[in-house]
């Protein structure tokens, strides 16, 4: 028997749209539901999945790991690599200074570029970006904190922990009389990125024993640093238990007090079930609490799952939000096999996805989806020909919101299986071809375009390219045009580039575009792209050039880029944007730097420091890509 959750752990006291879901001009309110269209509308839209998509699709797409290395070579002797030219733009421009676009896309920038390279010889990131953490401007500060947590360096964790703790220490960091309370949010934020760039152990266990010290015992930390203390505890696990009796040694907050994973599991858990806690963070703690036990003992998957499942019962009165959470958390702890508690799950998920309202069955029809795809161990796969069946079925049945739902949890299903090495059904394609061929939706025809893209499906690339062609939706077309370049459609070459050539061309769909053709190895997109930035007047569309060509991960478009961001005449906005271009470029990840915090998040409810509500780009999910 593995050793169960710590019992004597203290009770805490303390897309496709361009624009941020919630902010001004977005389609979508803060709850993922279309906005009236006029004052007095009283009609309620069912949430869209695109804004799901918009958090979850950086693992589902694996862009990055694709375009990145698309051209990795050995540099010639004495050739300069792309970090080390990077380096010296970024210095000059938080020297010479500028509007909160520029700033924070530099610092970002600057702890993007790879570890231990010759771009931190040429700029320290620590000694750069300590110097703003002393500025009376919160953004600065804040990129400056999070790019602490991007760069790695051993020797900046010190900082980050004084930071998020609001020791003396920190307070002399920020040359203020405190740590405010955001700024602690984003050391938060910082330090699960700093853990998810090191592999050390004692790193990690110092990050987390701050995580939990402040949970439990900091009796003024407010709700935003609630809000990122556990999301960040679901991302830095602890070691296994060893066996040790917790109750009986030092405790949380004394020296030398027993740190495991079971310690993070029973602090979440307590949490999760406080009602004296907003229901706002109780909601965080599903998904974290599920991280955390997926992959640990078969006992922390039971109490997790129960505690989870509780909440759901027919006869719970939890709040939506809550629910939310538990769902997504069910999603990722369970599987296809015949133990009880997988089958428990998966009943539990179907009767959300056939009853429940709004969210809870959107995102109980993924979690189906996604623990059906998983085979287990006992009787493996027993539960998957049932639910792949019953969402074949939501997808024909032509319920508006619903079939594009079940449609893009098809594509979620088909990936997984696909990842854990599964053959996968005939069916799905099938399907998901004949959603396509008859949507008149946007909505379903985009899930369909991108469900078809992540499974490659070649014979559905004549439905996408007439959708291409004649859809009115610029948002079909995107998706349309991004599946294409997924499943290596190399015939629909001549097809996008005659799009790409369109002094017309809507730039949300020029971007796709420019994806697909990469992706299909076309490397005239980049110098294309070059040409009409070069040509354009629009500091919009040239910003969205910009960004796109970063993304394309094209070292050819280093030049052009840099050109942008070196040039003090220009608009600071596109210095800014060149900014993150370049770090884009430069970065050799192989993963999207936020897809750790915008995965699996309960995104219903969320704080300021995670997505702005006033569209200024200020939360920590606004900095993303695209």
């Amino acid at each position: 028997m593995g050793t169960p959750l710590n019992p004597a752990v203290p009770p805490v006291t303390g897309g496709f749209s361009p624009l941020a879901p919630g902010s001004p001009g977005s389609p979508f309110d803060a709850n993922g539901n279309l906005k009236p269209t006029t004052p007095d509308s009283v009609v309620v839209q069912p949430p869209h999945w695109q804004r799901w998509w918009h958090y979850n699709r950086d693992g589902f797409l694996n862009l990055s790991a694709m375009l990145s290395g698309m051209d990795t070579r050995t540099l010639n002797p004495g050739e300069i690599p792309s970090s080390a030219m990077v380096a010296p733009l970024l210095q000059k421009a938080l020297l010479g200074g500028g509007d909160t676009q520029l700033i924070r896309g530099s610092l970002l920038a600057l702890g993007r570029l790879p570890m231990n390279s010759e771009a931190h010889q040429v700029l320290p990131l620590g000694f750069a970006s300590r110097e703003f953490l002393k500025s009376n401007h919160p953004p600065s500060r804040e990129a400056a904190v999070l790019a602490l947590g991007l760069g790695g360096d051993p020797a900046d964790l010190n900082v980050l922990l004084d930071l998020f703790e609001g020791t003396p220490a920190g307070a002399k960091l920020v040359d203020d009389e405190r740590v405010d309370p955001r700024t602690r949010a984003f050391a938060a934020y910082a330090l699960s990125l700093f853990a998810n760039r090191t592999s050390d152990t004692a790193s990690h266990e110092r990050i987390g024993r701050a995580l939990l010290e402040v949970l439990v015992l900091d009796d003024h930390a407010t709700f935003e640093l609630h809000n990122a203390a556990v999301l960040a505890l679901g991302l830095v696990p602890l070691p296994p238990c060893d066996g040790t009796d917790s109750t009986t040694g030092p405790q949380l907050g004394e020296e030398n007090a027993h740190l495991c994973v079971g310690i993070q599991l029973g602090t979440l858990t307590n949490y999760f079930k406080d009602e004296a806690h907003y229901p706002a963070l109780r909601a965080h703690a599903g998904p974290a609490l599920a991280r955390l036990a997926a992959n640990g003992l078969p006992e922390y998957k039971i109490e997790v799952g129960e505690a989870l499942l509780e909440t759901l019962s027919i006869r719970s009165k939890s709040e939506a939000e809550i629910q939310e959470g538990a769902i997504i958390g069910l999603g990722l702890l369970g599987d296809a096999d015949s133990d009880s508690i997988d089958k428990e799950i998966r009943m539990t998920l179907t009767r959300l996805a056939q009853k429940a309202d709004g969210l809870s069955a959107r995102l109980a029809m993924v979690s189906l989806a996604r623990v059906s795809s998983r085979p287990g161990t006992n009787r493996p796969g027993a539960g998957t020909a049932s639910t792949l069946s019953w969402l074949e079925q939501q997808v024909k049945s032509g319920k508006e919101g619903s079939d594009a739902w079940a449609a893009m949890s098809l594509a979620v299903m088909a990936h997984d299986l696909a990842e854990s090495g599964q053959e996968i059904p005939d069916s799905i394609a099938k399907t998901l071809r004949s959603a396509l061929k008859r949507a008149k939706t946007e909505e379903l025809a985009t899930s369909a375009c991108v469900g078809l893209g992540l499974l490659r499906d070649l014979e559905g690339a004549e439905l996408l390219e007439a959708r291409f062609l004649a859809d009115d939706s610029q948002a079909v077309r995107g998706a349309a045009a991004l599946a294409l370049g997924l499943m290596e459609s190399t015939e629909s070459i001549a097809l996008l580039r005659k799009e790409l050539d369109s002094k017309k061309a809507d730039p949300g769909v020029l971007r796709q575009v420019s994806i697909a053709l990469r992706l299909l190895g076309d490397r005239t997109a980049t110098k294309d792209l070059i040409t009409r930035l070069g040509e354009s007047e629009d500091v919009n569309e040239r910003s969205s050039i910009i960004s796109t060509l970063g993304i394309l991960h094209d070292p050819s478009a280093i030049g052009a880029v840099s050109a942008i961001l070196a040039d003090a005449k220009e608009d600071d906005k596109l210095r800014g944007v060149a900014a993150f271009a370049l770090a884009e470029l430069a970065d050799d990840s192989s993963s999207v730097w936020s897809e750790s915090l915008s995965t699996d998040l309960t995104y219903s409810t969320m704080a300021w420091t995670l997505e702005s509500p006033f569209g200024d780009g200020s939360g920590i999910l606004d900095m993303r890509w695209w």
